[in-house]
């Protein structure tokens, strides 16, 4: 987890619905922040969303 992503995620002024999945990619940012590979069925259980939802909220 990159703790920098993290933060700078909290930081964005987003809307609701996608500021939890860009918090929950943050946390999977490489120690080097230039990789971020979790599941989207992981996203869905950090996040609360129905896993077919997520997809659509990341992209």
């Amino acid at each position: 987890m990159s703790i920098l992503a993290r933060d700078w995620a909290y930081s964005q002024a987003l809307a609701a619905p996608a500021k939890p999945v860009l918090v929950a990619l943050a946390e999977h940012v490489s120690g080097e922040g230039r990789e971020c590979w979790p599941s989207v069925s992981r996203l869905a259980r950090m996040t609360g969303y129905a896993n077919g939802k997520c997809p659509a909220r990341v992209f």
